[in-house]
């Protein structure tokens, strides 16, 4: 028989604190975890004792989640994350920097059908690198049948 140990006696690591990472976070404080390593690029970017402890802490912990919006190969953590790569949960399993439209597609409708996303109206300039933008896709249909695709054009 399989043993379950609660969450609560594992510590975590949570890299990006986006809306995945706060989503994160309150899923494991309210499983009475107790050990939580936090790191965001841009919110911690000049605090050099957090970034300290957050680096060591990547070595001791027994899980390491990173959001989807970070990219391993270019992170300021890469070595250590190398060397605990075994440790690593994540929701993007991408991360070689291509963009992959079915995995991310996935991803989305996994956060949506779970209730880990919601849609709200963001003005463009408050956008963060943690957004995702949507948009219904038309459908096709011609309405006027002696325009061709040749009289067709596109300006962006």
């Amino acid at each position: 028989m399989k043993k379950i140990i609660p969450l609560r006696k594992y510590s975590f690591a949570i890299y990006g604190l986006g809306i995945s990472g706060k989503s994160v976070i309150n899923y494991l404080k309210n499983k009475k975890v107790n050990e939580i390593f936090t790191w965001d690029d841009e919110l911690f970017k000049n605090d050099k004792k957090k970034l300290s402890i957050f680096k060591s802490s990547l070595s001791k912990v027994d899980y390491i989640i990173i959001s989807p919006g970070i990219s391993i190969n270019k992170s300021i953590f890469q070595k250590h994350l190398f060397k605990n790569r075994n440790k690593i949960i994540t929701d993007d399993d991408n991360q070689n920097d291509e963009i992959d439209e079915e995995n991310t597609y996935n991803v989305i409708k996994y956060k949506l059908e779970n209730g880990l996303s919601h849609f709200e109206w963001t003005e463009a300039k408050e956008l963060t690198t943690y957004d995702y933008l949507v948009y219904k896709i038309p459908n096709y249909f011609v309405d006027v049948k002696e325009i061709t695709q040749d009289d067709c054009y596109m300006y962006g």
